[in-house]
């Protein structure tokens, strides 16, 4: 399975109250993919702009593909931690995490990788975490080699 990200998004903390937002784009599959979008306004202080390069996660069982391969409509837990770059070369460590009710019981899935060689800024006060929905893009959105960076 591959999976390549993108994240946008600013925020600050003033005298204990904060304003952020942040969208997220990412693209899972291999050698066909689909892609996901969602937007939030949780855990940011700072500015971040990261695409990632296409990731290969190895074989990671069917049941774990499957359910990470089509994330539309599906609530997702995301942190991730950039280095501190500018334009080329940023180094990005990603956790994504699934939550299901399966038989009364919550359970919990995650998939982690490291992308290196990373397009865009990033000047954050550490991790970014945040929740979201995700939903599914276009169709002619989903080619994960298509940059969205200039």
């Amino acid at each position: 399975m591959q999976v390549k990200i993108f994240f946008a998004g600013e925020g600050l903390t003033y005298s204990g109250f904060g304003l952020s937002f942040a969208g997220f784009k990412i693209w899972t599959g291999g050698p066909e993919f689909m892609g996901f979008t969602g937007a939030t306004n949780q855990a940011l202080v700072g500015a971040s702009i990261v695409e990632s390069p296409v990731v290969d996660l190895g074989d990671i069982g069917q049941d774990r593909e499957n359910r990470f391969r089509n994330l539309h409509g599906k609530v997702v837990f995301v942190k991730i931690e950039p280095s501190t770059f500018v334009q080329d070369g940023g180094i990005v460590s990603v956790k994504l995490s699934v939550k299901e009710q399966v038989g009364g019981t919550l359970q919990e899935d995650s998939i982690e990788f490291i992308a290196e060689n990373c397009r865009g800024i990033s000047a954050t006060g550490g991790a970014i975490e945040f929740s979201m929905e995700l939903l599914q893009l276009p169709q002619d959105e989903w080619d994960p080699n298509a940059s969205i960076l200039p």
